[in-house]
């Protein structure tokens, strides 16, 4: 399938290019995902590649939503649950393949959202219908 495909709303159902995961990669908060392309390198990056067009073509990811909580411990008394704070971990990959999608998504969307403001439909008249 070509890399510029596009569906009828006008998202890109191509190939996910090696260029976007790396951009995707590279957008992650903090830079968080630094250690994801210096683990593998380039492979690393075309192994992702592989396996989120397999996703994007099949319709089906791995369990890349579900996250493990972690507890912080804040300023104070450690001993009282007050005074800790829990963070979510996700999968780097799964981030980045949101992103992906996101971005494949985007041009669509914007085009949709650019028609109705033209029409001057707010969000509350759109919920009407």
């Amino acid at each position: 399938e070509a890399e510029n495909s596009q569906d009828e709303l006008g998202v890109n159902t191509g190939r996910i290019t090696i260029e976007e995961v790396k951009i995707a990669i590279k957008s992650l908060k903090n830079n968080k995902a630094d250690g994801l392309e210096k683990l593998g390198g380039q492979a690393m990056v075309e192994e992702l590649m592989t396996l989120f067009n397999k996703c994007w073509q099949s319709g089906t990811v791995p369990p890349w939503r579900k996250g493990t909580i972690v507890k912080l411990p804040e300023k104070g008394n450690t001993s009282e649950c007050t005074n800790w704070r829990g963070i979510t971990l996700f999968s780097v990959p799964g981030k980045a393949f949101c992103i992906v999608i996101k971005g494949a998504c985007k041009e669509s969307v914007w085009t949709s959202l650019s028609c109705l403001k033209m029409f001057h439909l707010s969000s509350e008249k759109l919920l009407q219908f």
